[in-house]
């Protein structure tokens, strides 16, 4: 996948304390395109306008989301949805904040989201410890280890066997600077 690489950060990141408020869900849109399901750019860049419009009145704006289909998307699809909805979003309220789904099964991949949110220009990653395979503690570990981004714990029952994140992992996330 060929994108322009020009990156939408802020001056400075932003800190964990000023993300807060309402922040929306995205949908995602596709289209079928040459037999093969792609992001609908176009619906995609519009639906994210409207959304980071001030007179919207939200805080924030969530890309690669469940409801987004983030976790079920390929990586060329996700990796698309993310640099477009930021430069959208930035080209209509240059001070949302937009956060960036990491809801992947694979510690590598959720590492290549990381990765490509921060050099987009995401304001901070959300992750779903109990939905990445492997220990929890050590997921935290290892994505707080390799990005700067402010980190916000996604607890769903619904993809994590069921379960709620432990409280005593909560506890801890709590302690790490990074974590909402």
């Amino acid at each position: 996948m060929l994108l322009e690489r020009r990156s939408y950060p802020r001056k400075e990141l932003l800190q964990p304390s000023e993300l807060k408020g309402i922040f929306v869900p995205t949908i995602t849109p596709f289209k079928k395109r040459f037999g093969k399901i792609q992001l609908d750019v176009a619906s995609h860049e519009r639906q994210i306008k409207r959304l980071a419009d001030p007179n919207m009145r939200m805080d924030g704006i969530f890309l690669g989301s469940n409801a987004g289909q983030g976790r079920d998307m390929d990586m060329d699809n996700l990796k698309l949805s993310i640099f477009k909805g930021i430069k959208a979003a930035r080209s209509v309220n240059k001070n949302i904040p937009v956060v960036v789904g990491a809801l992947r099964e694979s510690l590598n991949e959720v590492l290549e989201v990381v990765k490509y949110a921060e050099e987009s220009g995401a304001d901070a990653v959300v992750l779903a410890p109990g939905f990445t395979k492997g220990n929890i503690y050590d997921t935290l570990a290892v994505v707080s280890a390799y990005t700067k981004l402010p980190i916000i714990i996604y607890n769903n029952p619904g993809f994590q066997n069921k379960k709620n994140l432990p409280i005593e992992f909560i506890q801890e996330a709590a302690k790490n600077k990074q974590v909402v």
